[in-house]
């Protein structure tokens, strides 16, 4: 579900390792936040529109490249 606020947000269930974690995405001016319970990593397109991690956590290549597709399926 998509909440239109000053900072659009949506959630959903993302496979990590063995575990299924729910995510938040919360779109800012530059980049996308992205929360795991406690664990917060920013996302953004380069400038090839390659998704890539901008700071927090560590996530793997595949995770950052899902994250992105959802995004991109949500807001693009």
């Amino acid at each position: 579900m998509v909440h239109w606020i000053d900072n659009p947000v949506f959630g959903y269930a993302v496979q990590i390792a063995t575990e299924l974690r729910y995510c938040e995405v919360i779109m800012r001016d530059h980049a996308y936040e992205v929360v795991f319970r406690s664990a917060f990593a920013e996302i953004q397109l380069d400038d090839n529109l390659n998704w890539q991690l901008t700071a927090g956590v560590p996530l793997p290549y595949s995770i950052i490249t899902e994250i992105g597709h959802r995004i991109e399926s949500v807001y693009m």
